[in-house]
């Protein structure tokens, strides 16, 4: 609500949106290959399995 002062909503400019864009592109990228090297594709795929599960967990409590 708005009289709740406990949060606040912003809003990026199209300029933000569009660094954010290009710096999330930039992120993903450079944990995919971090990924990549350090985690065999049985460890990905397990890997993956747990967060999506972990996530789902959340997702309930909240």
């Amino acid at each position: 609500a708005p009289e709740d002062r406990r949060a606040y909503i912003v809003r990026l400019t199209d300029r933000g949106g569009k660094l954010f864009g290009d710096i999330f592109v930039r992120h993903a990228k450079y944990v995919t290959d971090l990924l990549d090297s350090a985690l065999s594709d049985e460890e990905i795929v397990q890997l993956s399995a747990l967060l999506r599960k972990l996530g789902l967990s959340l997702k309930e409590k909240l």
